[in-house]
């Protein structure tokens, strides 16, 4: 029986130890995101980065400075305050959805 128990909590300890903690939920949106609008004319680009439990989102668009938000991760989606974005599970690009429209974000490598 000691034995028995012995086993059963060195599975439980791997068990516990294995796969994603809370703390990873939304890794798959950091990183380095573009896309190109206006007929190929214009860049848009996010830098996604961890902010302890929440993420910023650092956007450019074209030549102008940089605008930084702060997003949270709920069910799937970051949410910033006035836009959402979330990946497409199918095709793997991140999806923006803003007042001014939808844009789709390839990953840059």
């Amino acid at each position: 029986m000691k034995m028995f128990l012995s086993g059963a909590l060195v599975a439980l300890a791997l068990m516990t130890g294995c796969g994603p903690s809370a703390s990873d939920a939304g890794n798959e949106y950091v990183g380095t995101w573009e896309a190109m609008v206006r007929d190929g004319t214009l860049k848009l680009q996010y830098d996604i980065s961890r902010n302890g439990e929440n993420f910023l989102l650092r956007q450019t668009v074209g030549t102008y400075d940089p605008v930084t938000n702060p997003a949270t991760y709920k069910d799937g989606v970051l949410q910033a305050s006035k836009f959402a974005l979330v990946i497409d599970k199918k095709s793997g690009k991140l999806i923006s959805n803003t007042p001014n429209g939808t844009v789709e974000y390839t990953r840059v490598k």
